[in-house]
């Protein structure tokens, strides 16, 4: 008989190619999808660690200069108190006696130079000029001296400056200011200064402490933080 007439076209099932795994260049193009997808990812992790990690160190920058400036806070209110207008204030200029009267708003009037209340009666007349003698120099003054073992009053938890406007480190590894481990590296500064009168800015303004915290963008870590507060000196408001 006649030969069998092979097909010009194989079977279907024939034509079929074996394809159990991927191509090299599908295996390329999956791999760089990949790794933009992981670098993506990676950098919106890493972000989001850095802004939680400013995020808790500017908190811990708050913290630290709550505790400063409730410090500073107090001892402005109680500053001289045992001769001020609250009777049951301590004497935390050397002392534990508490005010005779809640009426005796300032000292007994003494005329000799020597006197307690001639010297602060000399503070007030001063204290809306140029002069440093104003009860709010003073007051940085007598808290400069604040021995560092003592109880009445305690310490502060960073050095107070007997000189307004001097810069001052604060310190955030010490213990007295509770900075946790993660904000230690940082640097945190505090100015306090007397500020100029409103009424004229070649005077002080003898009334109040204006504090200044920051951090410096020349530091390493560097972080943006600055806050500034005013604290009005108690002791002034006996002032004729």
């Amino acid at each position: 008989g006649e030969p069998a007439m092979t097909p010009l076209h194989p079977p279907a099932a024939s034509q079929a190619c074996n394809r159990n795994g991927f191509s090299l260049m599908e295996m390329i193009v999956a791999a760089a999808i990949f790794f933009v997808a992981m670098a993506g990812a990676s950098t919106a992790i890493i972000g989001a660690i850095q802004i939680s990690t400013r995020a808790a160190v500017r908190d811990a920058l708050e913290a630290a200069v709550t505790v400063d400036l409730n410090w500073i806070r107090a001892y402005a209110k109680s500053w001289r108190c045992q001769t001020g207008p609250y009777a049951n204030c301590l004497n935390i200029t050397g002392g534990s006696a508490l005010s005779a009267s809640a009426l005796n708003y300032q000292p007994p009037y003494d005329p000799s130079p020597s006197s307690a209340y001639q010297r602060f009666a000399t503070l007030c007349a001063n204290r809306t000029t140029s002069s440093l003698a104003t009860p709010a120099h003073q007051l940085l003054i007598e808290a400069n001296g604040i021995a560092s073992g003592s109880t009445n009053p305690p310490p502060p938890p960073v050095p107070i400056p007997a000189t307004a406007g001097v810069e001052q480190a604060m310190p955030l590894s010490s213990s007295s200011l509770n900075a946790p481990a993660l904000a230690q590296s940082y640097r945190l500064y505090r100015t306090i200064t007397v500020p100029a009168d409103a009424v004229n800015p070649n005077f002080y303004n003898g009334n109040y402490l204006s504090i200044r915290y920051y951090t410096k963008p020349t530091d390493t870590p560097t972080l943006s933080y600055q806050r500034v507060a005013s604290v009005f000196v108690e002791a002034t408001s006996w002032c004729p």
